[in-house]
């Protein structure tokens, strides 16, 4: 038998301890009270709807904690997961994903999302479902796809073995025509080909920078990339927010 050890991340704990710390000062101790006694109720309701649960989870029933509120973790891991099922890696199930209205990043994305899963969007069932689905039935990890501490995220290999095979999730011709017309408007000529860049920086989400400071880089450490793409006769979409360090002008480069 496989011997199983555990050990602690110092360093991610530290972080960890701070960010908390930090949050109570931020937040008051009023917030973390309602929110400390919403979990304990969450605790309450996975004993007394476990029957229930475990009834969902042998008919195939699975929460998928995806972060919808983030839209790199709402675009990436259901399409990891619908990519890992299709590759056989794993089984087909009656996937579950809680986007309350307040905590999605991008709505529209939902109606791509719809046909492969059940899509909760009420806020009492969505903490329902959440409690139910929190520790052991009902719910599927997926925290490896791109959350992955000290390691190399599994969405990396998932997407190489993926290849070129053809995209599960498509443009409607509607979306199609909207985005040419702002590609348009950006004034990127019709028959060009271009590729986005993207560089987090601190900016992104100041409420945790210090759990994923790790993540932050330079725009100006990709100028060599962008400018590879120019000479090959390609355009450079730089996509990001406001707060973002600007780009220094350069041809067919739209920042």
């Amino acid at each position: 038998m496989k011997k199983i050890t555990t050990t602690l991340n110092w360093p991610h704990f530290r972080l960890r301890l701070s960010f908390e710390i930090r949050r109570i000062q931020n937040k008051g101790v009023v917030y973390i009270f309602h929110k400390s006694v919403a979990k304990l109720i969450g605790v309450g309701l996975w004993f007394i709807l476990l029957p229930l649960t475990v009834l969902l989870h042998l008919a195939g029933y699975r929460r998928v904690p995806v972060f919808t509120d983030r839209i790199g973790h709402l675009a990436l891991e259901p399409d990891c997961l619908l990519k890992e099922q299709a590759l056989g890696r794993i089984k087909k199930r009656k996937w579950i994903m809680l986007a309350p209205p307040n905590r999605t990043a991008n709505e529209h994305l939902l109606n791509y999302l719809q046909p492969h899963f059940i899509i909760i969007r009420h806020p009492l069932l969505c903490y329902l479902i959440s409690s139910m689905s929190h520790w052991l039935f009902m719910r599927y990890d997926i925290s490896h796809y791109i959350l992955a501490v000290e390691k190399a995220q599994a969405a990396y290999n998932l997407y190489t073995e993926w290849g070129n095979k053809p995209s599960i999730l498509k443009l409607s011709p509607e979306d199609e025509g909207w985005g040419a017309a702002k590609l348009k408007e950006l004034g990127l000529p019709e028959d060009a080909w271009f590729v986005c860049v993207h560089v987090r920086e601190q900016g992104f989400s100041r409420i945790d920078k210090e759990l994923h400071a790790h993540r932050n880089g330079s725009i100006e450490n990709t100028i060599p990339a962008i400018q590879a793409i120019i000479d090959r006769g390609g355009w450079v979409i730089r996509i990001g927010d406001s707060t973002m360090t600007p780009l220094k002008t350069m041809h067919q480069v739209i920042d």
